[in-house]
């Protein structure tokens, strides 16, 4: 009788327990937003950016309010000694841009790597991400664009 009584009370108490943990399923508050996506983003050498060079792309696949995960590509387009890399600029709720998930190429003009999906889950609610692609200056300040904002269909 103890068993049948104790058994009882331990399947009461897990069947309490699972009702009373949170859903972990996000809601999405902005159906116009995609879940995934690509976007673009090309920065040539010019005058003004002599020694700018770089083509990357950001996939992206957003998993909540708070997380996503990324790949990249990037390549090198200018022969300058430089390495090149992409990044993602995180936009969150309070306003304040962070740089995540850096992909570096430093394979040399003509090279293109990829690399895999990482995931990054912020501390705040992100309002948006957007691709940062950049040129390393040696000693000095880096060579940079940032492409357009993707915004957070979970925020």
């Amino acid at each position: 009788m103890r068993f049948t009584i104790l058994y009882s009370l331990l399947a009461l108490a897990a069947g309490t327990t699972a009702l009373a943990l949170p859903s972990e399923t996000p809601t999405i508050t902005d159906p116009t937003a995609p879940l995934n996506g690509t976007i673009d983003l090309f920065f040539p050498s010019t005058s003004l950016h002599k020694r700018a060079g770089a083509d990357g792309t950001l996939t992206y696949r957003w998993i909540s309010a708070r997380s996503f995960g990324a790949a990249y590509r990037i390549k090198d387009t200018s022969a300058d000694s430089h390495q090149v890399y992409i990044e993602t600029t995180v936009y969150d709720i309070n306003d304040l841009a962070k740089y995540v998930l850096r992909c570096t190429n430093g394979n040399g003009a003509g090279s293109e790597i990829r690399c895999a999906e990482k995931t990054y889950t912020h501390g705040s609610t992100i309002v948006g991400i957007a691709p940062h692609v950049c040129v390393d200056i040696q000693l000095g300040s880096d060579q940079c664009t940032t492409g357009s904002t993707v915004l957070n269909p979970y925020r």
